[in-house]
């Protein structure tokens, strides 16, 4: 039952244990809010600064394709504080589900656009990747090694523009601020002081419309899955080069050597392509069955959560463990003493022509 009230919209409740759990944190979110979402969110914070920080100190580490994994970074950093930081910060301030009282208003009109900005574009991002790569693997090396920085700014500032149209789009499926009273009918078989224990208003950003929120999570999803299929086309089309350059390129001379290193670069980007739509796949799967057939599956979206906000955090692993220049350009940038300094000691770990080409294959 609602009514409404001192600018209000009271909601009668009877206390009783299915409504409690229906409105508050249960054991399951508690954990993931409390340990699993933190962990992720530190782990994501540090890598991706540790990243830019990399970038910033090794100056053989910047190049057009690090240009752009610099931008993911950035948008994995603004994804992960304005999803993962506001679950916790909501639990933090109140014990109900989905109240923003404790960010106010702002979390509507500001912190979901930002989400889905930063979510868009990181899609964009990594499509852009494909392509450059796609480019690189079939376009001649002269002209691979002539790439202008301009182009990738200019497609970078559109992947960024795209994610910022898309998130206007979303708007109306969380715009309306609703204050919400709650008022307890407490159930006589529990004890009336529990009342207390839940305070009163909260806040809940509503669909401006009654099918504004169908209408988001159906739109959210179609980008991703666009991206999808262009990106395993192309993934497709690269493999397919890759196993020809490899066959080709059995000399030992300056272009085969940089090929080779290329061509490992491209890999850990296919790997790192493949595990983001891996981890968004059930998110975005779990999203569309629930606007368009109402499915129920709670449990499968709070896992797919987690994949979504994991994958945010693991790019600088992966490109740990997949690459051998950026492990060793993670260990150079903490490397004490100036960038001379830290220039000729990874001269002195690899030969002269081989730190030529870090530029054109990083």
């Amino acid at each position: 039952m609602e009514n409404t009230t001192h600018g209000c919209d009271i909601l009668y409740v009877l206390m009783n244990e299915s409504s409690i759990d229906f409105l508050t944190y249960g054991q399951t979110s508690t954990i993931l809010i409390t340990i699993i979402m933190p962990c992720i969110l530190f782990l994501g914070l540090i890598g991706n600064l540790i990243f830019l920080f990399v970038l910033y100190r090794v100056r053989w580490m910047r190049s057009v394709i690090t240009f752009y994994l610099a931008n993911l970074a950035i948008a994995d950093i603004v994804f992960l504080v304005f999803t993962v930081g506001e679950k916790v910060w909501m639990y933090v301030t109140s014990p109900f589900l989905d109240d923003v009282s404790g960010i106010g208003p702002t979390a509507c009109f500001l912190f979901y656009p930002f989400q889905a900005t930063s979510y868009f574009t990181s899609i964009a991002l990594v499509t852009v990747i494909s392509y450059e790569r796609l480019q690189a693997i079939c376009r001649p090396m002269g002209k691979i090694m002539n790439r202008q920085l301009h182009h990738c700014k200019r497609l970078t500032a559109y992947a960024w523009a795209l994610g910022a149209a898309f998130s206007c789009l979303l708007i109306p499926g969380k715009s309306v601020v609703n204050t919400y009273c709650v008022e307890w009918e407490v159930d006589p078989n529990l004890n009336r002081s529990s009342a207390s224990l839940f305070p009163d208003p909260m806040l809940i950003c509503d669909p401006l419309w009654s099918w504004s929120g169908i209408f988001a999570n159906c739109l959210q999803t179609v980008p991703f899955f666009m991206a999808f299929v262009a990106n395993s086309i192309m993934y497709f089309r690269i493999i397919q080069a890759l196993k020809k350059s490899n066959t080709n390129a059995k000399t030992v001379d300056l272009r085969a050597r940089t090929l080779q290193d290329r061509n490992k670069v491209t890999r850990m980007l296919i790997a790192n392509g493949i595990i983001f739509f891996c981890c968004l796949a059930p998110f975005q799967t779990a999203s569309l069955l629930r606007a368009l057939f109402n499915f129920n599956i709670v449990h499968f979206e709070v896992a797919s959560g987690i994949l979504m906000y994991m994958n945010s955090a693991v790019n600088p692993i992966v490109y740990n463990c997949t690459n051998s220049r950026y492990r060793l350009a993670f260990k150079l940038a903490f490397t004490s003493g100036p960038a001379n300094a830290r220039t000729r000691r990874f001269r002195s770990v690899i030969s002269m022509e081989e730190y030529h080409r870090s530029s054109v294959v990083l």
